[in-house]
């Protein structure tokens, strides 16, 4: 069996701003901030996502970058982003009708989202929804939050953590949830042991305050959601105002997606109204100009630590950063809101249209 449990540890381990400002007061002069520090459990059948799809990191997704026109290469570009996917977010059934998603982030919008969802949870959403109301900046940090999987043969229990964050801001009225999903580390430094978190898969999603405030939840207006770690890392980011979404796959070592050998990333973006996708590849990660516009100018692409001593450019001040004009921005100028150039897709084909985006 497996279960959620939300538990306020420690001061350290729940934080809630303004719960003693007078400014937090909600309209009858009652405190928004309530107690979450009152341990329960909530118990879920398994970690295994098999309802509202529609709104999950993927399901629509895998549905619209499927190719219907004929250019030459596109399945062979789709099959590794699909197998990328799956290696993340574990899907079952096809990708054009995906039945379940089993992964950690998946699972948590799915308890957080539930209209019966743990109490700490609910305290989180009367919070906001009373700083909503008031027009009061407000957060909401639950570090304790806790799926513990109770089903393996050997009677040992997993306990996987997460970090679950409300923020609203009161001037620019714009609500935000983040979700976090972390193992702790322990090392020895100096001698002493030491323990870290090391995050494992995050989701940052913007909800529509209003909408907030009279159901608790709603569709999402965008999200970003990442898997992975420097070795290789997935990244998908959802637009449902612009009905654009993308996917990114990045990888340390050199891959093979279609045609495009021996690159580092792969990007396919869909425009679920026009039913558009585009490619983007690019054959390093990161990249910088180290001593730009002097004699001593060289490009340094995926530098370790040694190629930037070797080179001189052990100093920020000493290199700029290099964007790829295939897969990156460029020209961006940062007292600019929304400025630069966007990259140009390697690849373009007509996709499939998506019921809902």
């Amino acid at each position: 069996m497996k279960r959620l449990i939300l538990a306020s540890i420690s001061v350290l381990s729940l934080g809630l701003v303004g719960c003693d400002e007078n400014e937090a007061l909600g309209s009858n002069d009652a405190p928004i901030c309530l107690n979450t520090a009152i341990p329960f459990e909530f118990p879920t059948p398994s970690f295994v996502v098999d309802e509202n799809l529609e709104r999950s990191s993927s399901w629509d997704y895998l549905q619209g970058i499927q190719q219907t026109d004929t250019v030459i290469g596109i399945p062979a570009i789709v099959t590794v982003m699909e197998s990328k996917i799956h290696q993340f977010a574990i899907y079952e059934g096809p990708a054009t009708g995906i039945t379940s998603l089993n992964n950690p982030i998946d699972t948590m919008d799915q308890v957080e989202s539930a209209e019966d969802t743990a109490g700490n949870i609910q305290s989180g959403r009367i919070q906001i929804q009373g700083a909503i109301r008031d027009d009061v900046s407000w957060s909401y940090n639950n570090k304790a939050a806790i799926l513990r999987d109770e089903s393996n043969s050997d009677d040992t229990t997993n306990f996987l953590p997460y970090i679950l964050d409300y923020s609203y801001i009161s001037s620019s009225n714009q609500l935000s949830r983040t979700m976090a999903y972390y193992k702790e580390v322990t090392k020895i430094v100096d001698g002493e042991e030491t323990t870290t978190n090391e995050i494992l898969a995050t989701s940052l999603t913007g909800l529509n305050p209003d909408t907030f405030l009279t159901s608790g939840y709603n569709a999402p207006l965008s999200a970003v959601i990442s898997w992975g770690d420097s070795t290789e890392s997935l990244k998908i980011t959802k637009d449902y105002q612009t009905r654009v979404d993308r996917a990114e796959y990045v990888s340390a070592t050199e891959f093979t997606a279609g045609s495009h050998t021996d690159i580092k990333r792969l990007k396919i973006s869909i425009n679920y109204e026009t039913a558009e996708a585009e490619v983007f590849v690019s054959d390093f990660v990161n990249a910088v100009t180290c001593h730009p516009d002097t004699v001593d100018e060289i490009d340094l692409f995926d530098p370790t630590t040694q190629d930037l001593t070797d080179n001189n450019c052990e100093s920020l001040e000493d290199r700029v950063t290099l964007r790829d004009p295939g897969y990156d921005i460029t020209g961006i100028d940062p007292d600019v809101p929304d400025s630069g150039t966007p990259p140009t897709p390697t690849e373009t084909y007509t996709a499939t249209f998506v019921d809902g985006r």
